[in-house]
């Protein structure tokens, strides 16, 4: 997807990682802000893996598969798998931080 609106994805890069990453995409003027939230694994989401919810809004239009790539952050713990992230989605900040805290009643207005 091509963009320059806000989106999101949920990254599960290490935090130093992501850190550094965002703020090269910064400095190279391709994204004008970024935030993430990091949740350590819960019992609901059926795995043991920990995940930042990440957003990010473009400064430009920015072809989401080349950000995916991006953030591929090599893992010496299993060579053969980079970590990444999900697909990005289109999201405005408000949506993304009740969805990232996993707000009760915003979950529930979407049925999640």
């Amino acid at each position: 997807m091509k963009t320059s609106k806000p989106i999101s994805t949920i990254s599960f890069n290490t935090v130093q990682f992501l850190e550094l990453k965002l703020n090269e995409l910064l400095k190279a003027k391709k994204i004008s802000f970024w935030a993430f939230i990091e949740h350590l694994p819960e019992d609901d989401e059926g795995g043991n893996k920990s995940h930042c919810h990440l957003y990010v809004e473009p400064s430009k239009m920015v072809q989401t598969d080349d950000l995916k790539a991006e953030l591929m952050e090599y893992d010496p713990t299993k060579p053969a798998k980079p970590l990444g992230c999900l697909p990005w989605r289109s999201t405005n900040f408000d949506n993304w931080y009740l969805y990232a805290l996993h707000d009760a009643r915003y979950l529930a207005s979407k049925q999640q």
